[in-house]
């Protein structure tokens, strides 16, 4: 069977306790050279501050969340995503509209509202009755395919007011120029859609984030949210190999750490699913560290249900105001 290698944890010394769950026994993550990160994340990592490739972060011994040590200012953050649009290709109108008038964001949102039908049972009816609310869009490319199926009201979250003008201009939605944690207490407890759609990874506090989702949602309201799958294929068999590290990834969640933080925010219909990507299909190189393995280690690393996508729902319970 093909071996793992394990990446040097060190036993914590300085009185960390996880901001997750709040256990004092953390473990110093030493990650070393990122060898196989791409040239355009390597520029990216070090136009970003870092001194080298190097990364170092803390990893809970109890919910197994892994975070970045030590965390950047939150004054560094809002100024970092303040350029989201540079972040994210869409800088110049042309970028912006190619991402926000492509068709399959309609197609993206007709199959969230029938997977949310079928395995919740609410309808489109019950979702157009509050605020569809995206965290973290850059360009209001999901809401924009709300608006194709009729929904509308919509609140975009994103810092860059260049980006917020766009979407209020060709989305028509409203917007919020700045962090979750800025959002005015009016949509509390009106919100019928929530969504943290590669996201949660970038805050500060999870926590505190995932609350103020819990306190938007109306009750019977959902919470949409995927991250980065840390116990993913490729980051369970070669983790020096997994280049969905960045600078501004703060925490690198799994299906354990994720319901551990939404059941602590009040969270109780909770589903989790991984989903694999065309990542997941060009990691047999990587897992194996370039050396060859037999056919029975193939066919048990493709049977491993661990994509590097992490994807949730949680309902707000209606009795929870």
């Amino acid at each position: 069977m093909l071996q793992k290698r394990p990446i040097n944890l060190v036993p914590s010394n300085f009185g960390q306790s996880c901001p997750v769950c709040c256990a004092e026994e953390q473990d110093l993550l030493v990650l070393g050279a990122l060898t196989n990160l791409s040239i355009p994340r390597r520029l990216r990592m070090i136009g970003s501050g870092g001194a080298s490739l190097e990364s170092t972060m803390m990893k809970c011994q109890k919910c197994e969340v892994c975070y970045l040590w030590p965390m950047p200012s939150e004054e560094i953050l809002i100024e970092h995503y303040q350029k989201a649009s540079v972040l994210h290709g869409t800088s110049t109108e042309d970028q912006y509209q190619q991402r926000v008038f492509n068709p399959a964001n309609r197609e993206t949102v007709e199959t969230l509202l029938s997977g949310l039908a079928a395995s919740h049972q609410i309808n489109r009816e019950e979702l157009a009755s509050g605020w569809i609310v995206d965290i973290g869009c850059n360009a209001a490319d999901f809401l924009f395919g709300f608006r194709c199926c009729g929904f509308e009201s919509l609140l975009a979250v994103e810092p860059d007011e260049k980006v917020q003008a766009w979407n209020r201009q060709y989305v028509g939605c409203s917007t919020h120029v700045g962090m979750l944690n800025t959002i005015d207490d009016y949509y509390d407890g009106r919100c019928t859609l929530v969504a943290l759609r590669d996201s949660l990874e970038h805050h500060l506090n999870p926590f505190h984030s995932i609350r103020k989702c819990f306190d938007l949602l109306a009750p019977g309201g959902i919470l949409f949210l995927q991250v980065p799958n840390i116990k993913c294929r490729i980051a369970t068999h070669n983790l020096e190999a997994f280049e969905w590290f960045e600078p501004d990834h703060l925490f690198y969640f799994d299906p354990c750490s994720i319901e551990h933080l939404l059941r602590q925010c009040g969270f109780s219909a909770i589903e989790t699913e991984t989903l694999s990507t065309t990542y997941d299909e060009q990691d047999h190189n990587l897992v194996s560290w370039g050396e060859p393995y037999s056919e029975d280690a193939r066919g048990s690393i493709e049977a491993e249900k661990t994509g590097r996508v992490l994807r949730c729902f949680a309902i707000k319970n209606k009795a929870d105001d």
